[in-house]
């Protein structure tokens, strides 16, 4: 199991928290074999890997794409391993990633 937190950078969340207050505090993803468990101060969602189109990643974030408007980006910054992650992707999904298949861009 990989538990990450994260707090949304302060711009998206001043222009979030118009529109969806629960913006405000850190969002815990968790990756388990099942999928991907989002954790707010005031709510929770599970997502499972079938519905994760393609990871991507930037030497800045991973992004774990649902659709062309919707992703769960991932700052490397909150990461303890970038590998870690990049490995429980393979094993729980391996259709979305593989060794050599890096989907780097820059950023």
């Amino acid at each position: 199991m990989i538990v990450l937190i994260y707090t949304v950078p302060w711009l998206l969340v001043f222009q979030a928290r118009k529109d969806f207050p629960v913006y405000g505090g850190p969002l815990v993803y968790t990756l388990t074999e099942e999928g991907i468990h989002i954790k707010t101060q005031d709510s929770s969602a599970s997502y499972a890997w079938n519905l994760v189109r393609e990871v991507a990643q930037t030497r800045s974030f991973v992004f774990l794409c649902l659709s062309k408007q919707s992703a769960f980006i991932i700052p490397k910054r909150a990461l303890s391993d970038e590998a870690e992650l990049l490995h429980a992707i393979r094993r729980w999904a391996p259709r979305l990633i593989s060794e050599n298949d890096r989907r780097t861009h820059a950023a």
